[in-house]
């Protein structure tokens, strides 16, 4: 019967998420989002992944209290910067995803060290954040976020190599970071709740409200 209940958990997850495949130091600030998921403020019994494993979550993951920490790093060194020597992001490159809120994008991963990744983005955002997740996306496209939501401020066109956090703990800890979740500050929630939910009736409908959305871009690196 466990077994079972096992089974129709991960089946509906991955139903659910299915679709979330993407098709000068100035103002900036960082703002870290469930910066410790994995201590004992609040405790979710079970996970989207393995319903069976207890995953922790703090206050700041499901309530969008902020901590704000220093500003990510914009690169004007970017050509010399060692694990990026097959990065394609220039001054002047053209973006290679696109989304309607978020706008223009370009990524490149670190071939040295999994946390550290370059971003620019073809819109500026002063006012609110940008927020992006680190995440595991498996053979057939599903993702599930592994730590924090980096969260900062940013002009167009700078090209800002950013540090992640695979601090979700637990059962968590055993994945690489091989992609990335990125939306504005506002989703934060949202996207915590789709991800905690262990009743499949409710994920459901959380999963569904954020996927309608259409603001955020699931990449893998």
């Amino acid at each position: 019967m466990q077994t079972f209940k096992l089974s129709f958990y991960l089946f509906t997850f991955l139903l659910i998420l299915s679709g979330c495949d993407t098709g000068p130091r100035d103002r900036r600030t960082r703002t870290t989002y469930g910066s410790s998921l994995d201590s004992s403020a609040s405790t979710h019994q079970g996970n989207l992944a393995n319903p069976s494993t207890t995953t922790t979550t703090t206050t700041a993951a499901t309530t969008g209290s902020p901590t704000v920490t220093a500003s990510p790093t914009v690169n004007e060194d970017y050509l010399n910067t060692p694990g990026f020597s097959k990065c394609s992001i220039r001054k002047n490159s053209t973006f290679k995803y696109q989304n309607t809120i978020i706008g223009p994008m370009s990524v490149c991963a670190s071939l040295i060290d999994e946390t550290i990744i370059r971003v620019k983005f073809g819109n500026a955002e002063i006012t609110g954040h940008t927020c992006i997740f680190p995440t595991f996306k498996d053979q057939t496209n599903q993702s599930f976020y592994l730590g924090s939501a980096e969260c900062f401020t940013h002009d167009a066109n700078q090209i800002i190599d950013l540090k992640l956090y695979k601090n979700r703990g637990g059962y968590f800890s055993q994945y690489p970071i091989n992609g990335i979740m990125v939306m504005k500050k506002d989703l934060i929630n949202q996207y915590i709740d789709c991800m905690n939910e262990i009743d499949p009736y409710v994920m459901w409908d959380k999963c569904t409200k954020f996927k309608n959305t259409q603001g955020y871009l699931d990449i893998a690196l």
